[in-house]
């Protein structure tokens, strides 16, 4: 069987035009689409020997060899390594008041208490994801201009953090 020239089924095949369905526009409904980053962004960052430290929030304060947090306020960071095989140690130490800090390292949670200048060591074995995930809520703090009158420090800090 074979269409015939003129016949209806080349006619039809002749005017039928599918392609052109797809070329009409279609109203769409508007689509809700959330910028909201899935990672959250990163406030500041700090290299302190051969470990990286990043600030997601402003709760802390980078200084060369560690970091103050506020105190009464809840910090967030991220740190690795260069070695992801090797252990991090948080060496925390509070100022001239005594203080606590709520450690909570990839989910796990721990409470300190220090008395003034009273140093406490974490040493976290290898995170299972090549990062550790930290959030410190520190609780009282001193500024630093009320205990020395030659400081022009303002800021309300709570514990001095160093990794190793």
């Amino acid at each position: 069987w074979a269409p015939q020239p003129g016949s209806a089924q080349v006619a039809f095949v002749r005017e039928w035009r599918p392609w052109l369905s797809f070329m009409r526009p279609t109203p769409m409904p508007p689509i809700n689409i959330s910028l909201t980053p899935a990672v959250p962004s990163v406030k500041g960052s700090a290299r302190l020997g051969d470990a990286r430290v990043f600030f997601l929030d402003d709760a802390a304060y980078p200084e060369p060899t560690g970091f103050w947090l506020q105190a009464e306020r809840e910090a967030t960071l991220i740190a690795d390594l260069d070695d992801p095989a090797r252990n991090l140690g948080l060496r925390l130490q509070a100022g001239p008041v005594a203080t606590t800090a709520q450690v909570t390292i990839n989910g796990e949670t721990q409470f300190v208490a220090l008395a003034p200048r009273e140093r406490h060591e974490l040493v976290l074995p290898p995170a299972a994801i090549g990062a550790w995930n930290l959030q410190i809520r520190v609780g009282a703090g001193f500024r630093p201009d009320e205990h020395d009158p030659q400081a022009r420090d303002h800021r309300n800090l709570g514990i001095w953090v160093e990794l190793f």
